[in-house]
């Protein structure tokens, strides 16, 4: 659908005092350095408008469209911007206050993280489908920086979504959500936690660094000692195993980790610690596809 079809059936009409509307199309008008409060327009297009220097407090602006508005410098306090359309316009220095942008979205423009998150529908369910649409429309104008805000803003919404499923938080969540689909939920919050936590949901670089560096140095060299019994070989200071199980243990995560990048005699000979092993090089692969992918989007980036 283009904007076109917030066009018909609409008569023209002019933002003017005491500012209500309803079914009408205001286009064309320089409304800068205005005050207007408690307004309220009700199924209104405003196409081409400029708010610059404007003062929109406590305005209702309800299944509204914005067509190539302009919002430079706009103080917006306490609006109802509830299922608005926002459609190629800008916001360049706007500020937000206490405005409620439910069921609204945004097509060729998004306000920015840091004027809008305040802003959020509390809603976790409302909260994870708005940041989905800003942080598409944001990676398609090319500010991967804010898509990328806006997507852990999203992941957020969802598991708190998913908690208040599982918990049946409202009286909404338990009608909705029966015990099979309860548990469902709270297998896909489990996976959407460990995937934050080991590989921060591909969207945090040093947390990839940090947790490699973490099981790579100390927690799967912990496993390899405590079962240094299944090590064979000499480690590269010239060590059998048994004199220096620890040095060891951490050698043989090294070279597991690095796939055999360096030569080392030590080898894992129990059928516990090659499915220790196996397990490390899955997770070394998933953590090398997801380095790449970080650094392929910033060279794009840059």
């Amino acid at each position: 659908m283009t904007s076109e079809a917030y066009f018909h059936g609409r008569q023209p009409g002019i933002v003017t005092a005491p500012h209500n509307g309803s079914n009408q199309i205001f286009g064309g008008q320089r409304l800068d350095g205005q005050t207007i409060a408690a307004s309220r327009y009700e199924h209104c297009t405003f196409a081409n408008v400029s708010f610059k220097d404007c003062k929109l407090h406590g305005g209702q602006f309800v299944n509204c469209v914005f067509v190539a508005c302009f919002f430079r410098k706009t103080d917006i306090r306490s609006c109802n911007f509830s299922s608005c359309r926002f459609i190629d316009c800008e916001f360049p220095g706007a500020s937000f206050s206490g405005c409620d942008f439910r069921y609204t979205r945004f097509v060729g423009c998004y306000i920015v993280v840091d004027d809008i998150e305040h802003n959020l529908p509390a809603e976790p369910n409302l909260r994870e489908h708005l940041t989905r649409n800003l942080a598409r429309e944001a990676a398609h104008l090319g500010d991967t920086h804010t898509a990328r805000r806006f997507r852990l803003l999203e992941v957020s919404a969802r598991e708190a979504n998913a908690w208040a499923a599982v918990t049946g938080k409202t009286k909404w969540y338990r009608d909705h959500y029966d015990f099979r689909a309860r548990f469902a939920t709270l297998l896909r919050l489990l996976g959407s936690l460990l995937n934050g936590g080991l590989f921060g949901h591909a969207e945090r670089f040093w947390i990839l660094l940090r947790n490699f560096a973490v099981l790579t140095l100390l927690v799967f060299p912990l496993f390899y000692w405590l079962n240094a019994s299944g090590l064979t070989g000499s480690t590269l200071s010239g060590f059998a195993v048994q004199q220096s199980p620890g040095w060891a243990a951490l050698e043989f995560s090294v070279k597991t980790a690095v796939v055999g990048a360096f030569a080392s005699d030590i080898n894992a000979v129990t059928l516990g610690l090659r499915a220790i092993a196996c397990f490390q090089i899955i997770l070394t692969a998933v953590w090398a596809s997801f380095v790449a992918s970080h650094l392929f989007r910033w060279s794009v980036e840059r």
